[in-house]
């Protein structure tokens, strides 16, 4: 009864808050409802954002928001197919395919009516690279000329390989030419800031320094941010001085961390996007045959990812008996239940794509004989250990049906820690963890990019996975034009990380969630961005 009770009550206040937010709907409208008529989208981001930085964000949920607040030169088209012009008008790749050049549209202007230049362009990414900044995500971008000397201090960031001939030209050089880097150049991470921002609040790249303040920060993209009440919602409103159009007149995001509460919000009209569905609701949904469910194939991974610097996880035997002592097709039926797909590698295998040779086993002989010789027979006198989350409903049930495979495989025993969001991204990127959680989106379905994160001078391998060889074959799969060379260099890194096991792919991501009939042109393409002036409400 007490349960209940909370239960009910928590209901009740999520209905007051939206409700109160929505005080203008006529009497038995609901917010969703009223959403439409007002053309203001009601979408959940999960957690609470750990920051709208441009150029220190991590996490996709945030990246939903900050796409709409800035914008970079090009965007995906809707299927994530190719390039469509965003805040360039133009643009041209040199043969040698070592230089962009960029033509800015020469109507562009931030939010408080400033032009846009291409100075500005040459700022943002000088302050993703700067050292003192500390970016998880500058590591992702040392193809830049000079990029990871001047991300490492051993040269200034007037070093980096990125320029503006005139006010309207931003030219990027690389150190070597790559399949997936054009794709850097969508959103907002290798975008413009607005300097004098930035500076009236501190100085430019010292991340202690909070200048992302509603009615205050100076964006570039179809919105700008109006509020943040923090564990409540954060709104949006259009940006009046947009090159382009938007559909909607208010995007207000909501932080809800449980699946449930997202399912009972949207089924009481005051959500019209979720940010996912509890696994039982799934087939509910399906089999009722429901408008609104949206089960999208991505090329997103679900993985748990080792420390590799601390034991017993330095250990590859260790790692790989962790790994095959796992019944995927078990975890997708019985846990995930959204449509994924087994990964017993670590790219989706596509139709006229790569398609990996080197297939994980199910084979929990080979895992216990494994672990016996890395010196713990049947699990005797293995350490204690810790899988670390994020808290969720969805991952504390991956959690638990891993330790259970784990215990019943290997006689182990793998205690449990969850953490609130941002503490878990400090956690992973300090390397305070043993096994943890994780799930990728990569930026573009090349095959290519997925590999790069697992390269050692990646910031996003948090687990400090090092092998020459592999980085070797990375590089080379990035700079290589011939998908059938390119494939010879895959199957051989899927070879490395079948030995060494530095992560363990679990299942291809599948995005299930609810969306409004109503809601137009919200994504569906393999990489889950969202193109902000097209999405909106079908008339009625």
């Amino acid at each position: 009864m007490l349960r209940s009770s909370r239960r009910l009550r928590a209901a009740f206040l999520l209905t007051s808050l939206v409700l109160v937010l929505f005080s203008g709907c006529r009497p038995g409208q609901s917010p969703a409802e009223a959403g439409i008529t007002n053309k203001t989208l009601l979408v959940s981001i999960g957690a609470e954002a750990a920051t709208l930085d441009p150029q220190l964000n991590t996490g996709s949920s945030e990246r939903k928001i900050i796409d709409s607040l800035w914008q970079g030169l090009l965007q995906w088209n809707h299927d994530a197919t190719g390039f469509l012009p965003a805040q360039a008008a133009s643009w041209e790749l040199s043969d040698d395919g070592l230089t962009y050049t960029f033509h800015l549209r020469p109507d562009l202007k931030w939010s408080n009516g400033e032009p846009v230049t291409a100075d500005q362009f040459v700022a943002g990414a000088r302050r993703l690279m700067s050292p003192r900044l500390g970016s998880e995500m500058a590591s992702e971008h040392y193809n830049l000329k000079n990029g990871k000397a001047v991300n490492t201090g051993q040269l200034p960031v007037e070093a980096l390989g990125v320029s503006a001939p005139d006010a309207h030209t931003v030219v990027y050089q690389l150190e070597h030419r790559s399949v997936i880097f054009t794709g850097n150049f969508v959103g907002a991470t290798l975008g413009p800031v607005y300097v004098p921002g930035i500076l009236a609040k501190g100085e430019i790249d010292n991340p202690l320094v909070n200048w992302v303040i509603p009615g205050e920060v100076v964006t570039n993209g179809p919105f700008v941010l109006t509020e943040w009440k923090a564990n409540q919602h954060i709104t949006l409103q259009p940006n009046p001085h947009y090159h382009g159009t938007t559909r909607l007149k208010e995007v207000r995001f909501l932080s809800q961390e449980s699946l449930d509460t997202q399912d009972r919000a949207y089924r009481a009209g005051q959500l019209h996007v979720t940010y996912g569905i509890p696994s039982h609701k799934i087939q509910l949904y399906a089999k009722a045959g429901d408008p609104a469910l949206q089960l999208v194939p991505t090329a997103g991974l679900h993985f748990t990812e080792f420390n590799s610097r601390k034991p017993p996880f330095d250990n590859p035997l260790v790692r790989r008996a962790f790994s095959i002592a796992i019944d995927r097709q078990k975890f997708v039926d019985a846990v995930l239940r959204g449509g994924e797909t087994p990964a017993y590698g670590v790219i989706l295998p596509r139709p006229g794509g790569y398609v990996s040779e080197a297939v994980i086993p199910k084979n929990v002989a080979l895992a216990r004989q494994l672990l016996a010789e890395a010196g713990y027979p049947n699990g005797a006198g293995f350490p204690r250990v810790e899988y670390l989350y994020n808290t969720s409903d969805k991952n504390k049930e991956i959690a638990e049906a891993l330790q259970q495979m784990w215990r019943s495989a290997l006689n182990v025993n793998v205690e449990l820690l969850n953490q609130e969001w941002k503490v878990y991204l400090d956690s992973m990127y300090q390397g305070n963890y043993q096994i943890g959680r994780r799930g990728l989106t990569p930026s573009s379905p090349e095959p290519a990019d997925f590999y790069r994160y697992l390269r050692s001078d990646s910031s996003i391998n948090s687990g400090g996975f090092k092998n020459a060889r592999y980085d070797a074959l990375s590089i080379a799969a990035e700079q290589e034009l011939d998908p059938v060379k390119a494939a010879v260099l895959f199957r051989e890194m899927d070879t490395i990380l079948l030995e060494e096991m530095p992560i363990i792919p679990l299942a291809f991501r599948t995005i299930a969630r609810l969306v409004h009939p109503r809601v137009e042109n919200w994504p569906t393409n393999v990489i889950d961005r969202e193109d902000w002036h097209t999405v909106g409400f079908t008339p009625d």
